[in-house]
């Protein structure tokens, strides 16, 4: 909530009333003056989401305001000088609908019932601009509106009083929110809340760093050098060896949904990258230098696939040598920009200037390389405005120029870059690639400032290709109000390769260097990284990777699941897994050299390596990728099964159809599904809220950071590994179930009188798991007693009813 920048406008406008009210007389007065401002300065509600006066049966609606493409919010204005409420307190107060405080209200209230109803909306406000009142107009709930309360604010004075309710009833993010529910449910006592203390299952529930040994620090950098590298830095070797060409797999057929969604609504000519040089990107490189007219293209691709490595590879390697002569290849990493958005023309000027120059005149430009760059203004003057000069003192003329291209290399940037460019094309008859990289990095404002700096070069220097890698993301951000709708470009996507063929490349590639015929140069080749552990030791670590992560499928699919098939997420997941204490690599590696046959790793132990990570407990808190599809929330008690609950349904929307777009569910359609099982709606919220946070669901709008009423939403594959994790793993159920706190009654006493056991053993622990299990299925039975009456809704509770204690009475 941004109650402290509403309330110091709030605090201006209402000075700027008390100051001028013998002038605020009509309802247009009011409407222009006073509500207009407090709606958007105070309230946040974007002036785009204004419909003023939209003709209905009843008449006209002074304001109707929007979320998305729903209506929300009624407000109906009257004249500053009219009295809404009979009270002479200047405060705050919820009065009965009918009772004598709100009788001069009765008129504007039941006017704006009206509108409710026909818009379908069910909060509205009417107003003089001093005076406020809130109503709760469409309940459903059978009772009658005269037992309803009205909340009033009689003067601006209550509004600065009590301005945080003032706020959390009228503002854009609260009424996105239905918060104004809370506070009618409270005044009028039909607040439901369950609230009560929940307990840890251990004792010991302190989650605790676990020590990592020397080695593992050193696998550590083996990691790093090797298989969290996308670029391959300055290695070529790596660069042509480990890149991966997507191919049909899950991560491709999500890359398709991607694709479809981008096309259907921002880019009509979007195709995916090719790596066939009679198409795509190169043949376009090729036909621009054939015809000697520049492009520009967009590399489209989720974060983390690989978008820059693709563009070094590609002019490194794939482009064929003979066109790849032809090509000035300038690329500016943004990363290594300040960020500031108010000198990054200076910047870019600056760097690509630098990184032409270097490429031109490696050893430095001679007075005779810059008079060939300025050959154009060199003729001039010599046959214009300094014709004498240059004939009677050549050499003067000579030092004057130098000054000239001096003043201009140092302070005026964006010449100097033009006239090496144009030396490029004129001169050398070299076609200008400019690749503007991690752009997306930054800020929308900043990237859109990028955007158009490019499109003036490339406008500027027609002979140029210029390349802008972005993601989906940034495409949504510019492609709405930015400069993509005012520019032609093509736009290329690149697929997601996954996480499984990356590391098996990788893996290939560091057992070729470990395998290398000279000692000298294989210890050579490893000192570089800094990697100072034996060749023996990484034959095993290699050994340990292919055992792990590359012949059990099991893993690398939950892996590139938990981390939707986001490369680089999904290498840190393996490198934290891989070092994680729970997994004691550097006993595997004993183990490999003792036995010299391959390792075997129960799967049961590397997940218990994903859940835990460092850590001797699961603590959520230390966990990006693991969510705990548990847990209840101690204010709002209710069905531990609502996280797995919310996920099966958009399971069953996803795979209802093939169509990209019907995936989707809005946000209100589904708390309008699920509320009927039991499962309340500000519930739901508050759990779909979290599931957005850990990615387990995605918003149609990628640029979106909360989820609104009306956002429209899918699982992702994170949310379908958690539903696989949640119902059916018991290692899941072990670790990450039994840290989940819990209600107080007797399974909580028999799972604590379990784990105080001298030693557990796997009987033991699966008591535990089966009682924990039996404590999820009657807590829902509880809480959501018609589950089963929707379809799926009954698969997740029969899925776990198979991990059930037998009850003692049974």
């Amino acid at each position: 909530m941004n109650t402290d920048h509403a309330f110091t406008v709030f605090i201006e406008i209402k000075k700027y009333a008390e100051e001028n009210h013998k002038k605020i007389i009509t309802e247009q007065d009011a409407r222009f003056q006073l509500i207009d401002r407090f709606l958007v300065e105070v309230l946040g509600w974007p002036r785009e989401s204004f419909r003023t006066e939209p003709h209905i049966d009843e008449g006209r609606i002074d304001y109707l305001l929007l979320q998305g493409d729903r209506n929300k919010f009624v407000i109906e204005a009257k004249r500053a000088e009219t009295p809404l409420i009979n009270t002479k307190e200047e405060k705050l107060a919820y009065y009965k609908y009918n009772g004598p405080s709100a009788k001069p209200a009765h008129s504007a209230l039941r006017q704006a019932e009206i509108y409710c109803m026909d818009v379908g909306v069910q909060f509205c406000a009417i107003t003089t601009g001093y005076e406020w009142i809130g109503h709760w107009a469409i309940r459903g709930d059978g009772r009658s509106k005269n037992e309803y309360k009205i909340a009033t604010f009689p003067t601006l004075k209550s509004i600065e009083d009590d301005f945080a309710q003032f706020y959390e009833l009228f503002s854009s993010e609260a009424i996105s929110k239905d918060l104004y529910k809370f506070y009618f449910n409270e005044n009028e006592g039909t607040s439901l809340n369950q609230s009560e203390t929940l307990y840890s299952v251990r004792s010991d529930n302190n989650s605790h760093m676990l020590k990592k040994t020397d080695m593992t620090r050193d696998i550590d950098k083996v990691f790093t050098s090797f298989f969290s590298s996308m670029s391959g830095e300055d290695d070529s070797e790596m660069l042509i060896n480990c890149f991966v060409e997507s191919k049909e797999s899950k991560e491709s057929k999500e890359t398709d949904l991607s694709l479809q969604k981008i096309a259907r609504n921002i880019i009509d000519g979007i195709s995916y990258v090719d790596t066939n040089p009679r198409y795509g990107l190169e043949a376009d490189i090729r036909d621009a230098v054939a015809s000697e007219r520049g492009d520009f293209a967009l590399i489209i691709g989720n974060k983390g696939a690989g978008k820059s490595t693709y563009i070094d590879r590609f002019f490194r390697l794939t482009l064929e040598s003979e066109l790849r002569s032809k090509c000035l290849v300038l690329k500016v990493d943004l990363t290594l920009s300040p960020g500031n958005i108010s000198n990054i023309t200076n910047w870019l000027d600056q760097q690509l200037s630098k990184i032409c120059e270097t490429t031109l005149f490696p050893n430095s430009p001679s007075f005779d390389d810059l008079q060939g760059v300025y050959f154009r203004e060199y003729k001039r003057w010599s046959q214009g405005e300094m014709k004498h000069l240059y004939e009677s003192n050549k050499e003067q003329f000579k030092i004057q120029f130098g000054e000239y291209i001096k003043e201009q290399r140092l302070n005026q940037t964006d010449l100097y870059l033009a006239n090496l460019l144009w030396h490029a094309v004129g001169a050398r008859n070299l076609m200008p690639c400019l690749i503007f990289d991690n752009a997306d990095h930054f800020p929308k404002d900043f990237q859109e400032a990028v955007f158009q700096y490019a499109q003036a070069l490339y406008r500027t220097i027609k002979t140029c290709f210029v390349i802008c890698p972005v993601t989906d993301r940034t495409i949504w951000q510019l492609s709405k109000h930015g400069p993509f709708q005012s520019y032609h470009y093509k736009a290329f996507y690149l697929p997601t390769p996954s996480t499984k063929e990356i590391l098996q490349k990788r893996a290939a590639f560091l057992q070729s260097k470990i395998q290398l015929n000279e000692p000298s140069q294989r210890e050579k080749y490893f000192l570089t990284k800094g990697i100072r552990i034996s060749v023996q030791d990484m034959n095993a670590f290699v050994a340990c990777i292919e055992s792990i992560f590359i012949e059990t499928d099991y893993i690398s699919r939950l892996i590139s699941s938990l981390c939707n098939y986001d490369i680089r997420r999904s290498l840190e997941l393996t490198r934290k897994t891989l070092t994680s204490p729970h997994i004691a690599i550097d006993d595997l590696i004993k183990t490999y050299l003792s036995q010299a046959n391959k390792i075997r790793i129960p799967p049961q132990k590397i997940k218990k390596a994903i859940f835990l990570g460092d850590y001797s407990q699961f603590s959520q808190e230390d966990n990006s990728f693991i969510l705990n599809m548990y847990t209840i929330q101690s204010d709002q008690i209710s069905s531990p099964l609502a996280r797995l609950s919310i996920l099966q349904t958009l399971k069953q929307k996803y795979f209802q159809t093939d169509d990209s777009d019907s995936k989707y569910f809005e946000v209100n359609l589904l708390i309008s599904y699920l509320e009927p099982i039991g499962l309340p709606r500000k519930v739901i919220k508050r759990h779909l809220e979290t599931l957005f946070n850990y990615r387990l669901v995605e918003s149609y709008v990628p640029t979106d950071e909360v989820l609104l009423d009306n956002a429209k939403i899918k699982i992702t594959p994170s949310g379908m590994i958690h539903i696989e994790l949640g119902l059916d793993d018991l290692t899941f159920i072990e670790h990450v179930g039994i840290a989940t706190p819990i209600r107080l009654g007797q399974q909580l006493n028999d799972m604590r009188t379990l784990l105080q056991s001298r030693k557990l053993d796997r009987e033991d622990w699966a008591s535990i798991s089966g009682t924990f299990v039996n404590y999820l299925i009657t807590q829902d039975e509880i809480f959501c007693p018609s589950a089963n009456s929707l379809p799926g809704q009954e698969l997740i509770r029969s899925t776990l009813r198979r991990h059930c204690q037998p009850s003692n009475n049974q």
